[in-house]
């Protein structure tokens, strides 16, 4: 006996905007003129869909459904360009469009056929309904990942405030998503979560910032534990300084290499704006003496700078004609000074 449940449940199956929309898409095609040789098939797949409207609720379905919608927009447009190569008109053809058509028209039979071996006559059973709820479920690590995010999203504020009302409900609601989960996959996903963000930099040195110490930097050999799933650790020489960050409770991870070459950057902007005003103050073929970051000092006439460059001649470089030029990037000015 079919219950008032299971009839509302089929009618709301049977009326589901994705039943609708894949419904109204086949009713387009079906009346458009460039349907020609596709229209049988098409024809097929529209009462495929009648009888098992399920067909574009499963992943497997809605892929060979957008596959189809894909064709048939392909095939208005190749429609078009046969008629022109069969007509001879003017303007660019396609020679070869009447052959492509027939080609797609065979693609859209195929997939068709597909389609209607996959409509099931007793589509409307609870057994089947309940095994199609099933597939299209949320994978145990996507609900895990979920969870991961609204606690991470959470964070800052129940940092603030963690007895302020919307925080605990989030929280509540990361620990209830998470309860459905079996662990492992908790921390299988956070495991993968760790590696896709800081994998390609396992074993180089990182500067780390976590939600347990905000606004502190702590630098050291990255590793991501193979018996910590999950968690990155900071070696920092020894057991008492390393660290173990959980992956949701990192806020800033920065390879050294980065970091230094930040610094560098400032500070080589920092000198040639330094250099900038020096040289305002100097007057064209003055002899001067300038060192550079690596140590060099060159004492010289100052033939000419720009916004990035001075150049000097009448230098002192040895193995160095005196009378061509010498070049310093501003950024590389430690000192510049007047030489008597």
């Amino acid at each position: 006996m079919t219950t008032a449940t299971e009839k509302t449940t089929v009618t709301a199956l049977q009326t589901h905007p994705e039943v609708a929309r894949a419904r109204a898409a086949l009713q387009r095609a079906l009346g458009d003129p460039a349907a020609g040789a596709a229209h049988a098939p098409l024809a097929r797949a529209a009462d495929a869909l009648e009888s098992d409207p399920t067909l574009v609720l499963t992943r497997d379905g809605q892929y060979r459904w957008d596959c189809l919608s894909e064709l048939v927009r392909q095939l208005k447009l190749l429609a078009r360009q046969a008629a022109l190569a069969r007509a001879g008109g003017p303007g660019k053809v396609n020679p070869q469009a009447p052959r492509e058509l027939d080609a797609l028209v065979v693609r859209i039979d195929q997939l068709v056929d597909q389609i209607t071996a996959a409509a099931r006559p007793d589509w409307d059973t609870p057994a089947h309904r309940a095994a199609l709820a099933e597939a299209v479920l949320p994978a145990d690590h996507t609900l895990a990942t979920i969870a991961a995010a609204l606690r991470s999203a959470a964070g800052p504020a129940a940092a603030l405030a963690p007895d302020h009302p919307r925080v605990r409900e989030l929280l509540a609601l990361a620990d209830r998503i998470t309860g459905a989960v079996p662990a492992r996959c908790v921390r299988s996903a956070a495991d993968a979560r760790a590696r896709e963000r800081y994998g390609h930099l396992e074993g180089q040195m990182v500067w780390l910032e976590s939600r347990r110490s905000p606004g502190s930097l702590s630098l050291g050999s990255l590793h991501l534990p193979d018996d910590t799933p999950g968690y990155l650790y900071l070696a920092r020489g020894d057991a008492d300084r390393s660290k173990t960050v959980h992956v949701d409770d990192v806020l800033r991870l920065i390879p050294d290499a980065d970091k230094r070459a930040q610094e560098e950057k400032a500070t080589a902007q920092a000198r040639r704006e330094h250099a900038l005003e020096l040289l305002e103050a100097r007057k064209l073929q003055e002899r001067i003496t300038v060192e550079t970051a690596d140590g060099q000092v060159v004492t010289g006439l100052l033939l000419d700078y720009s916004d990035h460059h001075l150049w000097l001649h009448r230098h002192d470089v040895e193995g160095v004609d005196r009378d061509a030029p010498w070049r310093a990037p501003l950024g590389r000015v430690r000192a510049l000074t007047g030489a008597p």
